[in-house]
């Protein structure tokens, strides 16, 4: 907590959403608060990390996740938008790496036609990453790539005034929250949620636990519970299966 005298403390703008969003990643012990000009608050260090340390949720309902992943196709069409909201729930890429994809990672511009994989380094392991790209998200990718005809070198995901400007990792929390605000109940959906949301219906289809905890690069399947969590998900089904 800031000791400094009342007198003395600034007054911080933020929205504690967005720190919540931006800073906490995967279990993130060594969590890096980032404050940013929302909201005009006095608000202490403690009540912003106790607040952060609340648990980004997957998206668990599947009509819910259809009405989100639709969003801004059907209902807001965007092309930009629904291909972010797609990548991000198919690739399990974080934010800042999805942001920082260009179009050469995804399309090979030689042969004219998109990749099956492609590598990353990550921006916060610094860890390569294959990532396959699977129907979904390469369909929202030609139907993005077709309205844009880009070139090599821009940024996937750019700014309506700049096609070599990535959008900031606040627009894209926005576009994430208009959607879920209108298509999801549970409050607690950021941009961290569509790579929780990923492995969290891989776990429901049947994915192996040691290939989830290979994907999040976990290194137990308890902490890869708790990540995604379905610990109480399990908890459930022990008593809905169970009739004395």
């Amino acid at each position: 907590m800031w000791s400094a005298p009342a007198k003395n403390m600034k007054k911080i703008n933020m929205s504690i959403s967005f720190v919540y969003d931006v800073s906490i990643q995967d279990n993130c012990e060594n969590a890096v608060f980032t404050f940013l000009p929302f909201y005009k608050q006095n608000i202490t260090f403690s009540t912003i990390k106790e607040y952060s340390m609340g648990t980004t949720q997957p998206i668990r309902n599947k009509d819910e996740l259809t009405a989100f992943r639709m969003y801004y196709k059907d209902i807001r069409p965007n092309s930009r938008n629904y291909c972010l909201i797609v990548m991000g729930l198919n690739t399990a890429l974080r934010i800042s790496d999805l942001l920082r994809l260009k179009w050469d990672n995804v399309y090979n511009f030689e042969h004219h036609e998109f990749r099956t994989h492609f590598l990353i380094n990550e921006q916060k392991t610094g860890k390569s990453n294959y990532v396959t790209l699977n129907y979904n998200a390469t369909d929202a990718l030609k139907d993005y790539f077709n309205e844009r005809n880009p070139n090599d070198h821009e940024f996937i995901f750019t700014k309506n005034t700049s096609r070599y400007q990535p959008i900031s990792r606040t627009q894209a929390y926005r576009i994430v929250k208009t959607a879920a605000g209108k298509t999801v109940q549970d409050e607690h959906i950021s941009c961290h949620s569509l790579r929780k949301t990923f492995g969290y219906h891989a776990w429901k289809n049947g994915t192996p636990p040691a290939l989830l905890m290979d994907v999040y690069n976990h290194s137990s399947y308890e902490i890869t519970q708790h990540y995604l969590g379905i610990e109480q998900d399990e908890r459930d089904e022990i008593y809905l299966k169970l009739e004395l």
